[in-house]
């Protein structure tokens, strides 16, 4: 799982990187946390989760969001939360790209 989450951040951030359209990079950072994320839900540790991060800033306070969220032991609450944390970066990330002027 970790090296699958080291590649979904590396191609995330890639993308958003060369990207305008807000859709494209809130769906990329959707993606991510929904990543990072699930992760989350298999108690990957904090700390392994900090080094593949690599330092970046966003990365880290992308898992510094999921780690404040709890873990739960149904799939059924584990798959919810997953989208629900999806939603509120891809939320988050919208109302700063396209309502603050990052991209115009």
């Amino acid at each position: 799982m970790k090296v699958l989450l080291a590649l979904t951040l590396s191609l995330s951030f890639n993308c958003i990187a060369e990207e305008e359209n807000p859709l494209v990079i809130c769906d990329a950072y959707q993606g991510l946390a929904k990543a990072i994320m699930s992760n989350r839900q298999a108690n990957v540790s904090l700390s392994e989760m900090m080094k593949v991060a690599n330092g970046s800033k966003r990365q880290q306070a992308l898992v510094v969001m999921a780690y404040e969220q709890p873990a739960y032991s149904s799939d059924k609450n584990k798959k919810r939360e997953v989208l629900s944390f999806g939603n509120k970066v891809y939320l988050m990330c919208f109302k700063e790209v396209k309502y603050k002027g990052v991209n115009k």
